[in-house]
């Protein structure tokens, strides 16, 4: 598969193909999700790329990915909350502060 104009920059090459992939939403298939759905389109010790689908109103706890991803959104968008962790309480719990947020949209 040929993945962009620069395929020694692999960052690049993928946000190439995914903006390609969703420059045109109406020639996509529509969806109606409830709830969250997820398929792996490819895996190889290099690559996962995954089809998730979100139903709106959908949520999930902080988390760290610890890998950089792509997100190609062609319907609706997604509001993302950031944190930063604070120092232990007194009881030793370890609480995250909101620090900022960022809205992705279709485009």
């Amino acid at each position: 598969m040929h993945c962009g104009p620069d395929e020694s920059e692999p960052l690049r090459a993928i946000k190439d193909v995914l903006d390609r992939a969703v420059s045109k939403p109406a020639t996509l298939p529509p969806f109606a999700a409830r709830a969250r759905r997820d398929h792996a389109l490819h895996v190889s010790p290099d690559l996962t790329v995954i089809k998730v689908v979100w139903a709106p109103g959908m949520r999930l706890w902080p988390h760290d990915h610890r890998m950089w991803a792509a997100i190609g959104i062609y319907t609706g968008g997604e509001d993302n909350e950031f944190f930063r962790r604070n120092a232990t309480s007194l009881v030793g719990i370890r609480r995250p502060q909101p620090r900022a947020g960022r809205r992705l949209p279709a485009r």
